[in-house]
């Protein structure tokens, strides 16, 4: 049996994180042999982190990769159950690997149909996680859920990929991330000439861009992507809301337009007043910034990500 030194101890508690009598103990018990304490330990702590599964992470951090050769970004929220955690390097390291690999090999949602519009947050991506993790991350040889799985051990925590969103796209793609990471966007635009779509002043517009979906909570493009259903409930309750106050019968239906107007207003991106110049609509402004350069910007779809909020079928607690 090799000698168990305190350098010993040290350097495989380094490669590890794990805490030093529980690499004492694995050395000892795999005869002194470094690679078989390593196995002994990796092998702990993933028992470990899989009891604590059902542990609410409400903490955590949200982050985009965006991939310039092969046009793929992504979006990914990455909970742990302590803010201490959340700030630790091991975890951003393990944040920011997920979202490589997210971009690497997530399934497009828009290209399959045009419909990433309607899934702003990322919810129909939370069926999908499992397939994701199960895959092996790039230049590591192993899925992403053992990755996941071993940072956890170490940083003795729940830790969970909740949710992706993927764009695969050869338009123009902008991220912003807000402060510490309780937002994130990821918003895609097509520039003509596309040229454009690197100087300076087509960038800042996608910033300002990617800035206001995330400070006002845009949920559509345009009104023309709001469902007939959500547009018939809001008419429902606006005129039910008109009726109730006592308005005359014949001038309900223009109130529930009006009204209508407003709730457009603070849903649809091209129609929220500018995070800038509250005076301005957002298209208009996007037009009164690039039209005088001969520079014309679409935007096509976005996805915004605030960490812990609530999703229509995430069976698990957050």
């Amino acid at each position: 049996m090799a000698e168990i030194t305190v350098e010993r101890i040290r350097a495989l508690r380094e490669r590890t994180g794990a805490g030093m009598m529980d690499v004492k103990r694995a050395l000892e018990q795999a005869g002194g042999d470094e690679e078989g304490a390593l196995r002994i330990l990796r092998e702990k702590g993933l028992a470990q982190a899989a009891k604590r599964a059902t542990r609410a992470a409400l903490e955590g951090l949200v982050a985009a990769h965006v991939d310039p050769a092969t046009g793929r970004a992504a979006l990914v929220e990455v909970n742990c159950e302590t803010d201490f955690v959340a700030r630790t390097d091991d975890f951003r390291a393990l944040v920011e690997r997920l979202a490589r690999h997210a971009a690497r090999l997530g399934e497009d949602l828009a290209e399959a149909g045009g419909e990433a519009h309607r899934d702003p947050r990322g919810e129909t991506s939370l069926e999908r996680v499992e397939g994701l993790l199960a895959q092996p991350v790039e230049g590591e040889g192993k899925p992403a859920r053992e990755v996941l799985m071993e940072t956890a051990a170490r940083l003795g925590e729940r830790v969970r990929l909740r949710r992706y969103a993927v764009f695969a796209t050869r338009g123009a793609v902008e991220s912003y991330i807000h402060g510490d990471g309780r937002i994130g966007v990821l918003l895609e635009a097509v520039v003509q000439p596309s040229e454009a779509a690197e100087r300076p002043e087509v960038r800042q517009v996608l910033k300002d861009l990617a800035m206001q979906v995330a400070a006002y909570r845009a949920e559509y493009v345009e009104r023309t992507q709001v469902p007939e259903a959500v547009r018939e409930r809001k008419r429902q309750i606006y005129r039910s809301a008109a009726l109730n106050e006592g308005k005359p019968e014949k001038v309900v239906d223009r109130i529930v337009e009006g009204r209508l107007d407003k709730f457009y207003q603070e849903v649809c991106l091209l129609e929220q007043p500018f995070i800038r110049d509250p005076n301005v609509q957002v298209g208009r402004h996007v037009r009164q910034a690039l039209e005088p350069l001969g520079v014309q910007l679409e935007v096509r779809r976005f996805a915004r990500f605030e960490r812990a909020e609530q999703l229509a079928g995430d069976t698990q607690e957050a």
